[in-house]
């Protein structure tokens, strides 16, 4: 279960740590590299200026993702974020038949298999409406957190049952059977009798899938909280190409019970669309850069940090880097639901005047829940850096599953008035 992330921006002094060759002494990182005869000089540098900022992420694609993401909590640091899911639905059993004037309809249930949640379980009210407009969603459509589409009709979730406690690690049963753990939210049975009407009049809406999701378009599935305290509420991931993810439809035909399934697969497009509220300490650091001497922020789907270490640029071309740690404390108390993330990732831009990032993939920051730090081996890139390879343009911190989840972090800055601050350690030697 996926849960947490993380964000970045503040200014820091770095300790840098050389091997100093008076007389010979062992090499313990790259002594195999250069021999000993090679070695001309080592440097040393007292301190590294560090410029950290947060700035907002646009483009970033919430389609197709691991999880539909849904609910809304009031994180205390970053404000309200609500979540909804689009998704389409495919037919299983090609122009199907149904005789109309001798069927019952039991229950329309939509099931969604829980994956995670990122916050606190608890009531949640939720809402189910059919998505209108006049175009289809597209499996081949890059969707973005910030878009919606028009709803159709009112509210589907059967009137009573929209309060519902949302728990991944609920017990739950299907009948007699116990399941693995799922939301099932009840839906208007009109919804399957539009659905049998079409299929028997217009038997053309359900000759392939091409056919159906341009009739029927999908649904949208949101919650409509109201005020939620500083704390409360939660964002809770579902695995929605889960074969237990669907919609099934009970009913009777001359007495015989059965069951007619709309399925959620790898082929239909989904997306998540995500609200960002009130994120005033977020906004202040990427607004004013130098508050992120002593907080500073990451978080999922919308903003990243950027470190800049422009010393780097002083390590002489020739030197072999042994070992660059950055370690990065958080603001985190044990129990609390907001959690850090267990990983973070690092990316370079492109250049100077182009922000597309790049990244080797191998660089992860890694969480301590000992001493509420991630530690990062940034070796690879300082190396890269120093030998010319790459531009310094700065080092981009994100949360790992970035446009997964809902990850976010809260850092120590430099100036924190907390016992632990951002440290970058650094060895080399010249050759």
């Amino acid at each position: 279960m996926w849960r947490r992330g993380l964000f970045l921006s503040a200014t820091f002094l770095l300790l840098v740590a050389v091997s100093v060759g008076c007389k010979k002494k062992k090499i313990e990182l790259g002594q195999d590299v250069i021999a000993n005869e090679d070695l001309i000089s080592s440097g040393s540098i007292d301190t590294f200026s560090i410029y950290t900022s947060s700035f907002r992420t646009d483009s970033v694609i919430s389609s197709n993702r691991f999880f539909g993401v849904l609910g809304s909590c009031n994180d205390p640091e970053f404000g309200t974020v609500n979540s909804e899911i689009y998704t389409q639905f495919r037919i299983v059993s090609l122009e199907p038949t149904f005789d109309l004037p001798n069927i019952t309809i039991d229950s329309v249930v939509l099931s969604m298999v829980y994956s995670g949640v990122y916050g606190s379980t608890g009531d949640q009210t939720l809402e189910v409406f059919e998505i209108g407009g006049t175009e289809p969603l597209s499996d081949t459509t890059d969707y973005y957190p910030d878009q919606t589409f028009p709803e159709s009709g009112s509210n589907l979730v059967v009137p009573g049952t929209e309060v519902m406690f949302l728990d991944p690690n609920a017990v739950t049963y299907v009948d007699t059977t116990l399941v693995q753990s799922q939301l099932r939210i009840q839906l208007d049975t009109n919804l399957a009798w539009q659905l049998f009407t079409e299929a028997t009049n217009n038997p053309a809406s359900f000759i392939d899938n091409d056919a159906f999701t341009t009739y029927f378009k999908g649904l949208k599935i949101k919650t409509n909280n109201g005020f939620q305290a500083p704390g409360d509420g939660g964002l809770f991931y579902f695995d929605l190409n889960d074969a237990d993810s669907k919609i099934r439809i009970h009913y009777k035909s001359s007495g015989e019970d059965r069951i007619y399934d709309l399925v959620i697969n790898s082929s239909c497009a989904d997306f998540n669309h995500i609200d960002f509220v009130e994120d005033i300490n977020v906004s202040s650091v990427i607004n004013n850069p130098s508050l992120g001497q002593q907080t500073y922020y990451a978080q999922s789907f919308q903003s990243r940090a950027l470190v800049k270490i422009p010393g780097l640029n002083s390590i002489p071309a020739n030197a072999i880097v042994h070992s660059a740690t950055m370690e990065l404390p958080v603001q985190y108390q044990t129990g609390q639901p907001f959690e850090p993330g267990t990983e973070i990732s690092v990316a370079l831009f492109t250049s100077a005047t182009d922000s597309t990032l790049i990244s080797d993939g191998s660089t992860l920051g890694l969480y301590s829940s000992g001493n509420k730090t991630f530690t990062i081996n940034m070796r690879n890139y300082v190396q890269r850096i120093v030998s010319g390879e790459l531009e310094n343009t700065g080092f981009v911190i994100s949360p790992l599953l970035f446009s997964n989840t809902m990850d976010r972090i809260v850092f120590n800055g430099p100036n924190t008035d907390k016992k632990l601050k951002p440290t970058f350690k650094i060895t080399f030697s010249e050759f």
